[in-house]
């Protein structure tokens, strides 16, 4: 009788019961349920405290992130910019031609050179400038030229005779990053200042390669207080931002400069620097949620350039939480349900449920003792199973019976223990020789049976002959006998053709085995259509 029948519903096996005493069991229940509620809810808090933790250490991280990258971006870019003019400044023609002032020379012999580190490295001006600070040459205008250069890298390398590099913002509103050289030339024995190369990367390509590396949406804001009016609509492009009122300086008008194209409402979304608000997308139908994170930028001439903003889009990490909180609080509450529920039934049925408990034990008693494989009981289940499931679908079975020969001679030349020995490592050649879905009963003594489901007899015999084979070139080495021969006789019987019944299958695998053991064993017989 299988688990699923009607006589081993304990349902219905103790439908009869009854549950005394009800105001103590109520009296224990009350507080356990109570007791439940409380633990279900510290849960829910304490999951929303963890998610809570979690988006505010990757908004830390991002920050922290962000600064190295920028921080080490600079000093990467500024050794590129290093090694680009290396080539220039110690160059005699350059020299000679930076002494005269000849622009077209200059133009001459840097066109090809700029291109190249432009393409290369995102190099984005190249600028002669003589000791007056007055531009001689911009490679990227050639021809805007003879207007005073004030920028604060050049004034700093100027005072102190070395090269000097820094971040900037110029009048437009565009992060640059500059180097500035002071170029010298031996003149009679003697280092003169000819002159000054400053070169210069755009920031955007910094956060364009954070943004690549981190992989989330960045935009500066600037102090547009700083900017020429009418100039920073030039620096934003066609896809600019809109000038608005940073809530970290209230003092200060900004400008959005780098548009996201997130339809972000920025007004009143940053607080301050150390702290992290939900903002929502006006324009996302889905309702995207994202968490900012302000980074502030520091310049070679001032602390407070602008800020970077940080877009980290949390819609799947919130819509994750919620999900899983519903669920974790859905399952909460079914098993402190089944848990009352459970307590409340056991202390009237705790001797019903043990009997029942008892009796499915005894159902799990399936396996044979010696071999491990499914005993007698079993078999007649499975083979029930087999035959009415190939039924339903139309599919063939094979039954396979396998007796081991001349066994009583093992026994008694080499002891019961070498056959217990035999028979286990005989289940493991037969097992080892099955599918995943085959099964492997001792259908008694030294008889095994195998079931093939959706195998035909043609195909039983192959797989019966591989047994076979396995079991003759054995040489059982685990029965302490040096080199014993073992052989076996199997008979094979298939589902319809040979019976419909679990009975008939039996005896005509048992005629096929009879009839193997009577032509001279060791071998496979096919049952005919019994």
């Amino acid at each position: 009788m299988k688990f699923g029948d009607a006589k081993y519903r304990s349902s219905e096996l103790h439908s009869g019961a009854t549950i005394k005493s009800p105001k103590i069991k109520w009296a224990i229940l009350a507080p356990f349920l109570g007791l439940i509620v409380f633990v279900v809810a510290l849960f829910i808090y304490i999951f929303h405290l963890v998610q809570k933790e979690d988006l505010e250490f990757e908004a830390s991280r991002t920050r922290n992130s962000i600064l190295y990258l920028y921080q080490n971006g600079i000093e990467n870019h500024a050794d590129i910019l290093a090694v680009s003019m290396n080539a220039f400044v110690d160059d005699g023609r350059f020299k000679d031609a930076m002494t005269r002032k000849d622009r077209e020379r200059l133009m001459e012999l840097t066109h090809g050179q700029y291109s190249k580190l432009a393409k290369k490295f995102g190099i984005t001006h190249w600028c002669y400038i003589d000791t007056n600070r007055i531009n001689v040459l911009r490679m990227e205008q050639p021809e805007q030229f003879g207007d005073k250069v004030n920028s604060h890298t050049l004034l700093q390398s100027g005072q102190s005779g070395k090269p000097f590099y820094g971040v900037e913002v110029d009048d437009r509103g565009i992060f640059y990053l500059r180097y500035d050289y002071p170029w010298r030339a031996d003149v009679n024995g003697v280092s003169v200042l000819i002159g000054y190369i400053e070169t210069g990367i755009r920031m955007d390509h910094l956060f364009d390669e954070i943004e690549k590396i981190l992989g989330v949406d960045i935009s500066v804001v600037l102090d547009k207080s700083k900017l020429k009016d009418g100039h920073w609509l030039e620096g934003l492009g066609a896809n600019a931002g809109k000038a608005v009122r940073a809530p970290f300086r209230p003092d200060v008008q900004s400008l959005f400069k780098r548009s996201l194209g997130l339809g972000l409402a920025v007004e009143d979304m940053v607080s301050n620097e150390s702290l992290w608000e939900m903002v929502s997308s006006d324009t996302d139908a889905e309702g995207k949620k994202y968490w900012v994170v302000p980074v502030s930028l520091d310049g070679v001439k001032r602390k407070d350039l602008g800020y970077v903003l940080a877009f980290l889009d949390v819609t799947d990490n919130l819509t994750s939480a919620r999900n899983n909180l519903t669920l974790i609080v859905a399952i909460s509450i079914v098993f402190g349900l089944v848990i009352f529920w459970l307590f409340y039934r056991l202390l009237a049925k705790t001797e019903l449920h043990l009997l029942d408990a008892d009796r499915k034990l005894r159902l799990l008693a399936t396996c044979d003792g010696l071999t491990g494989l499914l005993n007698h009981r079993e078999i007649q289940c499975k083979l029930c199973e087999e035959i009415e499931r190939s039924a339903r679908y139309e599919k063939h079975f094979s039954l396979l019976m396998i007796d081991v020969d001349h066994f009583k001679k093992v026994n008694d030349t080499y002891g019961h223990q070498a056959g217990d020995v035999v028979l286990k490592r005989i289940s493991k050649l037969v097992g080892d020789q099955c599918r995943a879905i085959d099964w492997v009963g001792r259908y008694g003594g030294e008889e095994i049976a195998v079931g093939l489901p959706e195998t035909a007899l043609g195909e039983g015999v192959l797989v019966a002959e591989r047994i076979r084979r396995s079991i003759e070139n054995d040489e059982f080495k685990e029965s302490g006998i040096e080199r014993i021969k073992v052989t076996v006789s199997v008979g094979v019987s298939e589902f319809p053709s040979c019976d419909k019944t679990s009975a008939g299958l039996i005896r005509c695998s048992d005629q096929a085995l009879y009839q193997a053991k009577n032509d001279g064993r060791n071998r496979v017989v096919a049952a005919d259509h019994c």
